[in-house]
């Protein structure tokens, strides 16, 4: 959606579905020799995109799976499987260390949206980290016991020439709904201690105990934790 037209694009895959994927999206692809010891992979490019006419391709051969295993229990295989668990599949989570054994043991990760300074085109990256945001809010809210507390967040400038950036960076539309900028006087209120230069403030975020919350997506009957 956000590739223009002759943007080129690679994929370390080279299954046919994919092929056939890329192909009813607009890109032309071809194989090429793959990168490290990966015999092939795919590149290709955007033609200018055409009305499809037909269904998207769904793999004959692709079966709704039944049982599914997910290696790696911090918070990402933890959604994984939980999201496999409640459309009916037998899921085992394989993981050596136990749940939520590294990074995702964080008892206080703060959830917020990426901001950036809107410009002539677009930021593909940006765009979907915001977009991801949005998801994971109204995600977060089909879990009323998850321990995460939507508080809200102060990005805090730590200068005049912060302050600069960060307005740039609220003033853009694409995030109007996510951030607003506040004064040093309002930014101290939100926060309870002086915040010199102001801030911006993000109303939906919040902080999560992710290891907390690794552990209860995983308490599903069709889940075993290996």
């Amino acid at each position: 959606a956000h590739t223009e037209p002759a943007g080129t694009i690679a994929t370390y895959t080279v299954a046919g579905y994919v092929r056939r994927a890329l192909h009813d999206v607009g890109v032309t692809v071809e194989r090429a020799a793959g990168f490290g010891t990966k015999r092939d992979m795919l590149r290709g490019q955007f033609r200018a995109c055409e009305p499809r006419t037909g269904p998207a391709r769904i793999p004959d051969d692709q079966p709704a799976p039944q049982r599914v295993h997910v290696f790696g229990a911090g918070i990402a295989g933890a959604c994984a499987a939980r999201t496999f668990a409640e459309r009916g599949c037998e899921v085992h989570v394989i993981d050596p260390n136990g749940v939520a054994a590294g990074a995702s043991g964080i008892a206080a990760a703060i959830v917020r949206p990426r901001l950036w300074i809107a410009g002539s085109g677009t930021v593909p990256d940006a765009e979907v980290v915001a977009h991801a945001f949005r998801f994971t809010s109204r995600w977060l809210d089909q879990y009323p016991d998850a321990p995460f507390q939507r508080c809200g967040a102060l990005l805090c400038a730590l200068d005049d020439r912060d302050r600069e950036r960060l307005q740039k960076r609220v003033a853009n539309p694409a995030t109007a709904d996510l951030a607003r900028w506040c004064d040093a006087a309002t930014a101290s209120k939100l926060a309870g201690t002086a915040v010199a230069h102001g801030a911006v403030w993000l109303p939906s975020a919040g902080v999560c105990d992710l290891g907390q919350f690794s552990r209860d997506l995983l308490r599903h009957d069709r889940i075993e934790v290996r």
